[in-house]
């Protein structure tokens, strides 16, 4: 009897838990990482197709979020050597291009 109550109160709070994370979501409160995060909880609770779809589609929303960005920050750097050296090749009156 006590297993059953406290099974009930745990599908009550994670039912809230995910709908607060679906109505924040919708309104673009929550982050990539967050929705992602309460989806893998799902599928870990409750495997069913809708479930694991979702989950699947936010992990690679978020995998290419995490590849943008690593480009993004890979491309500064780059601009940043390119800069450098630019500044080592004027001092002898040349210019460094790719």
């Amino acid at each position: 009897m006590m297993k059953k109550k406290t099974q009930r109160e745990f599908s009550t709070a994670r039912f809230y838990s995910c709908a607060s994370v679906a109505m924040f979501s919708l309104m673009g409160c929550v982050s990539l990482e967050e929705r992602e995060r309460v989806a893998f909880e799902l599928v870990t609770n409750e495997p069913n197709q809708e479930n694991i779809q979702s989950y699947l589609k936010l992990a690679e929303e978020l995998q290419r979020k995490q590849v943008d960005e690593a480009r993004q920050a890979a491309d500064a750097a780059t601009y940043e050597r390119d800069k450098e050296l630019n500044e080592y090749f004027k001092q002898y009156g040349r210019t460094y291009k790719k």
